[in-house]
């Protein structure tokens, strides 16, 4: 009965407690215009003046393309391919923080 009675009391305490909502994760990860400007960012803008935009990205996107392969490879090699999402989503940060994705 003690158990029943503290049960209905803790749930109305946690009933009354202001909900928060969970913050959306934030779109900078994903570069494009609120990309941080970091230690390689000034290599970027000038691979950008001499090659343009469009050779730049092709370029950037081969070269995303090998590390992911190459992240897939080593998990899929050490046996922790559940891993493989993390680490890239982990190594696009990094990216970002050293300004490839300005």
């Amino acid at each position: 009965m003690l158990l029943l009675v503290s049960i209905l009391i803790m749930s109305e305490a946690f009933n009354s407690l202001p909900i928060k909502p969970i913050p959306r994760q934030s779109l900078a990860l994903y570069g494009g215009k609120s990309a941080k400007f970091g230690l390689f960012s000034p290599a970027v803008y000038g691979a950008k003046a001499v090659l343009g935009e469009g050779a730049l990205n092709k370029i950037r996107g081969k070269g995303i393309g090998l590390h992911s392969q190459v992240i897939g490879d080593f998990v899929t090699w050490c046996g922790a391919y559940h891993l493989r999402v993390q680490l890239i989503k982990k190594a696009k940060k990094n990216g970002d923080i050293l300004g490839f994705l300005v």
